[in-house]
């Protein structure tokens, strides 16, 4: 919430108001009454003046932090070894095959065996 700084005096005027019509004259002298008028208004300013300080502060405390917070993640990066980083691995060159010298004929793997035929392995 923002407190505009002319506040406290467009509030005077109807303090001034207020307490003048609350007060009796018979009461209270015309100095006393601008006594406690003067009093009302010098706490209500010193609550402003206190808030405002209470806001600063905190302002402050956020960009500070902020600004810590940028200067470590700068250090932290200027600090990152990166002089020893080993080696990427060259390819390993391809495995030549070896031919063999005569053809070996194909054979199954499997003899080639159904339901119908004679020999059952059981």
């Amino acid at each position: 919430m923002k407190i505009n700084k002319t506040f406290p005096f467009l509030f005077m005027p109807y303090l001034l108001f207020f307490t003048c019509s609350c007060l009796n004259n018979e009461e209270y002298s015309p100095d006393e009454i601008q006594q406690l008028i003067q009093n009302e208004v010098d706490k209500r300013v010193n609550e402003y003046v206190s808030i405002r300080k209470a806001q600063c502060e905190e302002g402050l405390l956020t960009e500070a932090t902020r600004l810590l917070d940028s200067i470590l993640i700068a250090e932290a990066r200027e600090m990152r070894d990166t002089l020893f980083q080993p080696a990427k691995p060259e390819r390993p060159e391809t495995p030549t095959f070896k031919k063999l010298d005569e053809d070996i004929p194909l054979k199954p793997l499997f003899e080639k065996r159904d339901s119908l035929s004679k020999k059952q392995p059981f």
